[in-house]
């Protein structure tokens, strides 16, 4: 998951390199947080069908659970964005 988004981003690189003059900091800090940010919500999408399959019927742990997640997910990519 992680390596397929990395492998687009460095052949998104590579493509953009050969055609971009300048200001390629930019484009590739782009390209590379896109691919960043891509795998943190597939990664979030997995946990939250984890924790519907882990906890079968339990519904209200389900809901905690995926709140969590939730709250983890926005402080990620708020911190990401600080980065930039």
């Amino acid at each position: 998951m992680i390596r397929d988004h990395a492998e687009k981003a460095t052949n998104d690189i590579i493509a953009k390199c050969s055609t971009l003059p300048g200001d390629l900091h930019d484009e590739v800090r782009k390209i590379i947080e896109r691919a960043i940010v891509a795998s943190v919500r597939e990664t979030v999408q997995d946990c939250r069908d984890a924790a519907t399959t882990c906890c079968g019927k339990d519904s209200a742990m389900i809901k905690h659970i995926r709140e969590e997640i939730a709250n983890a997910e926005t402080a990620l990519i708020a911190n990401l964005s600080g980065m930039r």
